[in-house]
């Protein structure tokens, strides 16, 4: 009876013997994890490192900044990078002085010291000879550096002196304004595609063009055709 009970315990708590290992997997899962961890830190490592690589390798951009003054050329500016800026300021606004009652070559001096154009026209007036009757546009005007202003020049009465036409190709345009109204003579100003860069704002040439033993009637016209793209 005894050993039946035994037999009967023995097949409930199944056989005896040693005890059966863990699997495998359960040792080495710590390892595996901690293998992990440093690939991990390994690549995080690398492309941080690179990352630094592409900002140190980076070059801010410079931009330059060019300033015109005036008539004189001067320009300021710094130029010290591969890609660079420029960036050129508009032209400053002008008024216009009103030059109306001067004689013409003050008047043209006055106006071209200004960084403006000083074109005159002689026309029948009975006031003193050479001198500004009118204008356009008139005083007060806002126009910007290179404009052009007309001044209506009175012939006035009696008879006009002869002047020699003196020759202005070659020089700067304004150089060459201020010749002719010093000559006796009004000059207008047009403006073609010049042969060459260096010509840029220089007298191509004029009509009526110079000649040995010739003479105009005081305050005539001289055209000047001027380099301009």
């Amino acid at each position: 009876m005894a050993r039946a009970r035994r037999v009967r315990e023995e097949e409930v708590a199944g056989p005896t013997g040693p005890p059966v290992p863990p699997p495998w997997y359960r040792d080495i899962w710590p390892w595996l994890l901690a293998l992990g961890l440093i690939v991990l830190g390994v690549v995080g490592g690398y492309f941080a490192y690179e990352a630094y690589q592409d900002n140190e390798d980076d070059e801010p951009e410079v931009v330059t900044v060019t300033t015109t003054e005036g008539d004189t050329g001067t320009t300021t500016g710094s130029t010290t990078s591969e890609t660079t800026t420029t960036v050129e300021e508009p032209p400053q606004p002008v008024t216009v002085p009103d030059v109306i009652g001067q004689g013409y070559v003050e008047a043209g001096s006055t106006i071209e010291g200004m960084g403006l154009v000083a074109d005159s026209y002689p026309v029948a007036a009975s006031e003193t000879r050479g001198t500004v009757v009118a204008q356009r546009p008139t005083g007060g005007t806002q126009l910007e550096e290179g404009d052009t202003v007309r001044n209506n020049v009175a012939l006035g009465g009696g008879e006009r002196p002869t002047r020699e036409v003196p020759d202005v190709t070659g020089p700067q345009a304004s150089d060459a304004r201020a010749t002719l109204r010093t000559a006796g003579l009004t000059v207008r100003t047009q403006y073609r595609q010049p042969p060459s860069p260096e010509e840029e704002d220089e007298v191509l040439t004029q009509s009526p063009a110079p000649a040995p033993g010739t003479s105009v009637p005081d305050l005539t016209q001289v055209t000047i055709f001027v380099g301009r793209s």
